[in-house]
């Protein structure tokens, strides 16, 4: 099987697995290389990638529940949804309710139906050799639970980046049960996540050290791309995979700026009450 990775100068990435080689081509900025313990160069610049005739249809996989709150990241202020009342709810119940909800087994439930209902939509697809279903990275492929609850589910920077450079974040086993199964389909891997170049190296050791040990590539913010909302640096950066011949069967993310825009194909809207992110 061919495998197709693409690169340009504002997406870093490491190749994973070797698979034969790696073809890409033309002027657009990225560049082929082949995969192995000695990477190394192979153009072929004739090379012209197959076209396909669309995309699925898109699906979105959520669990909806009555859940009576949101946690804001910025904020730390809970609302009722669902109560007849405009006031908050106390911060120190908000706590207690998502730590309930989070360590009672609740939140595992959920997730499982989530994810048994995304095999289910791509068992109905036919996956070709440039296939590939696109994953975020935080509070998807890997679960920063734990930090939360220490910041008393609220959010200081410092602290998380030192958690995320120790690049020991324990991934979600449904998650990961998921990935798997796409890659025994022959869909292709790709981590498109909103962390900064500088967070890259202990983002991909972090994925590796999780079981996530083969993908296409793994891209991250630039510098000029830090104040992007994440709906627009996503499906800019899904544009360019598309322009280089990935057919992109679908998208999973925790977040609803990591699956809209275009070329989504199949949302897998993973669940996550300790923040929500502006698009």
């Amino acid at each position: 099987m061919r495998s197709i990775i693409t690169k340009a100068d504002h997406i870093k990435f490491k190749t994973v697995k070797t698979v034969k080689t790696v073809k890409t081509v033309n002027n657009s900025g990225f560049h082929s290389v082949s995969t192995g313990i000695n990477p190394g160069v192979n153009e072929i610049n004739n090379y012209e990638f197959n076209r396909f005739n669309g995309f699925p249809k898109s699906e979105v996989i959520s669990i909806k529940i009555n859940f009576p709150f949101y946690l804001s990241l910025i904020l730390a202020v809970v609302l009722q949804l669902t109560s007849c009342t405009d006031k908050p709810v106390n911060l120190s119940v908000a706590r207690e309710s998502i730590k309930e909800y989070y360590e009672s087994g609740k939140f595992d439930e959920e997730l499982d139906n989530v994810i048994r209902e995304a095999k289910d939509k791509f068992s109905e697809v036919e996956f070709t050799e440039n296939s590939v279903v696109i994953f975020d990275v935080d509070e998807t492929a890997i679960n920063n639970y734990e930090i939360s609850k220490k910041m008393g589910y609220g959010y200081v920077h410092e602290m998380v980046y030192e958690w995320t450079q120790n690049a020991k974040v324990p991934a979600f086993p449904q998650v990961k049960e998921l990935y798997n199964y796409l890659l025994s389909k022959g869909s292709k891997i790709i981590f498109l996540t909103a962390r900064g170049d500088d967070e890259y190296d202990a983002t991909y050791k972090n994925l590796i050290t999780q079981g996530y040990v083969q993908f296409d590539t793994l891209i991250t913010k630039n510098k000029d791309e830090h104040e992007m909302k994440s709906v627009d640096f996503k499906s800019a950066k899904r544009n360019k995979l598309v322009q280089r011949g990935y057919e992109i069967l679908g998208t999973v993310g925790d977040q609803w700026g990591d699956l809209e825009g275009p070329h989504h194909g199949i949302q897998v809207k993973i669940p996550n009450y300790l923040y929500q992110s502006e698009y």
